[in-house]
Order: structure tokens, then sequence, then C-alpha cells
């Protein structure tokens, strides 16, 4: 599998570390829809169909290796970190609440309460986070 481009690796390593792509954009002068083209493009390139997909992909490949991400002050639960490795693997909320058996508000409970115990920003950076705390491989 091919390595990312310089510029692309720095998308996705502003996405581990928490920003949207409409930050993204902003930040290099860009229109919002051009850093949403080209993070499309590249998901497609890489058969992942997220952000958090295209981070777990780069991680695991070592081609993103230096990232920032917040202090972790609490520990999720073992139900919690069940549900960031079904989100690791592509999984949608629709989809993990159905393999749990629960309601999609329920998997979203969970979420709100991992991002606010950890100032975590969305789902790509709990999910570098989960990588790099050893929580799922």
């Amino acid at each position: 599998m091919r390595r990312p481009s310089v510029s692309i690796l720095e998308y996705i390593k502003r996405l581990a570390e928490g920003d949207d792509p409409s930050a993204i954009a902003r930040s290099r002068n860009l229109a919002p829809y051009s850093v949403k083209n080209n993070l499309g493009r590249l998901y497609a390139s890489y058969n992942v169909n997220s952000a958090h997909g295209m981070v777990v992909l780069s991680i695991r490949n070592k081609w993103l290796t230096d990232y920032d991400t917040p202090e972790i002050v609490k520990q999720p639960s073992e139900k919690a970190i069940d549900i960031i490795r079904y989100l690791a693997n592509g999984y949608s909320v629709d989809d993990i609440a159905l393999e749990h058996g629960i309601m999609p508000t329920t998997v979203k409970f969970y979420l709100k309460q991992m991002y606010k115990d950890n100032k975590i920003s969305n789902m790509s950076q709990l999910v570098a986070v989960a990588l790099k705390e050893g929580w799922i491989k």
C-alpha cells in the first residue's frame, strides 16, 4: 500500500489531533469543499469510509507517528473501549448499536462521555488516542 503525500499526511495528522476539515481549510486559506473533496478521494483510494478510518490506517501503517493527543484524565470502561474498537474497524454508530443490541443514542452517550471526560473533539481524535494509549490495536 502506497504512503500518502506529505500534505495529505498533514491533513490526517490534523484530523487525529481533533480538527475537522473546515478548520484545516481555514488554516490553509482553502475552500472547505476542496479539503473535503481531497479527503473523499483519499478515503476512496484507500478503501476507508471515514476520517477516523483514515487515521486508523495511517497509524497502523506507521505513516503517522508524530501527533498530539490530549492527556487522558479518565480511562474508559471496557464497554466504551469495545465501542472504540468497532469505530476503528469502520462501523457506524448505527452498526455498533445493532451489534451490541442497544440504541444508537446509547452509543452516542458513550462517545459523548469519552469526549467530555478526556477533552476529545471527535471520533478521529478518539480513535487516535485509543491507538496511542494501547486501548485498541
